[in-house]
């Protein structure tokens, strides 16, 4: 009986876990105010356009305005999307800049090229 139990609070459990749980979550980078990753399960092709959930988890609560609230926070999770407006560039290189703000203030940029490959691939975009 005590098996059956514990059988049905893992289901109660399983039912129950949200989205970010169940996701294919992968470090793609860190540095010393948070870890980044990216759901490799949410990756969608449409068209000429891809898309992919990020989440950042910092070491500190942080505190923001959104929508003219205040709020805290420890982790964001967002969608970034890729439009290639002219199909997939499969071996053409591709440069990617990224800007990481606090407050709509800049705090770190960084760049980086590479060739893209016909399938999936990852890449790291320092910021500094």
């Amino acid at each position: 009986m005590k098996i059956k139990s514990a059988g049905l609070a893992v289901i109660a459990v399983l039912m129950t876990a949200t989205p970010a749980l169940c996701a294919d979550w992968v470090e793609v980078g860190a540095d010393t105010q948070a870890k980044y990753y990216v759901d490799l399960d949410s990756i969608k092709v449409d068209g000429d356009n891809v898309s992919v959930l990020k989440r950042g988890i910092f070491t500190q609560v942080l505190t923001d305005t959104l929508g003219g609230t205040s709020a805290t926070f420890k982790e964001t999770i967002g969608t970034v999307e890729i439009d290639f407006p002219n199909g997939y560039p499969a071996a053409h290189n591709v440069t990617i800049t990224a800007t990481a703000t606090q407050s709509t203030t800049p705090i770190g940029t960084g760049t980086t090229t590479l060739t893209l490959p016909s399938g999936c691939a990852t890449t790291t975009v320092d910021l500094h």
